[in-house]
């Protein structure tokens, strides 16, 4: 039996009212990432949170963002990983600019 705390209790609930899919997909993502001895865990889990993300989008209908709204998000996503250098090895910067430009120009 998984043993949940408070918090993972209140998100399976949660789950159970949009979907019963995505319960079973929340629940082997933490059973993925509590077993210690499997080394591709954290990447395991992963997937099954994305599972759930993709099982409750068909669920819900979540408003689309306007373009002004997008361009702030991304505004300061940029602000966040390329004016703090502290946030993000050197090498990295240039690499994280071009992925947030192509991030943000998928949803145009």
């Amino acid at each position: 039996m998984l043993t949940m705390d408070t918090k993972q209790q209140n998100i399976h609930k949660e789950l159970l009212k949009i979907d019963k899919k995505s319960v079973g997909a929340y629940k082997g993502s933490l059973k993925v990432l509590r077993d210690r001895e499997n080394p591709d865990r954290f990447s395991r889990s992963a997937h099954c949170l994305r599972e759930i993300t993709a099982l409750i989008s068909r669920k819900i209908s979540i408003p689309q963002e306007s373009k002004e709204k997008r361009k702030s998000l991304e505004n300061k996503l940029e602000k966040q990983f390329i004016e703090k250098t502290d946030l993000l090895p050197s090498p990295a910067e240039k690499k994280t600019k071009v992925l947030l430009e192509k991030w943000g120009g998928l949803h145009e």
